[in-house]
């Protein structure tokens, strides 16, 4: 009669454990499930470019562009025959300039931007905050999610930001 009830508290110790691993087993799948179908909040954008270029996006035509910045009081230069390029001196904050690149093909698409920070300024550290750790080697490869990749480096005091675009000098499939 002792081992009979040694036995049903043993079998019922070992309901309770199981009921409680099978029960943690499910909370884990379930949270495993969740956050792979939820995005931070850098993989749901398509717009890479940080504040204060918010307000443009790479991609847009040139026209476009235009109609949000005043390309008249940039400084210009055709000195490549394949981009268009425009610097824009900013001198607010941390920002001293920025250089914009457009093809110079079909509807000429703004593919490129590089940042200039003022010296002294922690690129390294904005472009952590902004990006998270790079994720191929020392740069950043994100999608754009209409088509074609953007490349984010850093040089020296600048951020650099590429849309890999068809046509344009990061990819040159017509």
């Amino acid at each position: 009669m002792a081992t009979r009830k040694r036995y049903d508290n043993h079998l019922i110790a070992m309901q309770k454990k199981l009921k409680i691993f099978f029960f943690s087993l499910v909370i884990l799948f379930v949270s495993c499930g969740i956050r792979a179908g939820m995005k931070t909040a850098i993989e749901q954008t398509t717009n890479y470019l940080p504040y204060p270029f918010k307000n443009i996006d790479l991609g847009m035509t040139i026209s476009e562009f235009a109609a949000i910045k005043d390309t008249g009081r940039m400084e210009r230069s055709n000195l490549m025959t394949f981009r268009r390029e425009f610097t824009e001196i900013i001198n607010k904050n941390e920002v001293s300039n920025a250089t914009y690149y457009f093809d110079n093909d079909g509807h000429i698409p703004f593919y490129e931007i590089i940042i200039e920070f003022n010296e002294g300024f922690n690129v390294s550290e904005f472009a952590q905050k902004e990006y998270g750790y790079p994720n191929t080697g020392t740069e950043w490869l994100m999608d754009s999610k209409k088509g074609y990749n953007i490349r984010i480096w850093l040089f020296e005091n600048k951020l650099v930001l590429a849309a890999e675009m068809k046509g344009t000098e990061w990819n040159e499939n017509k």
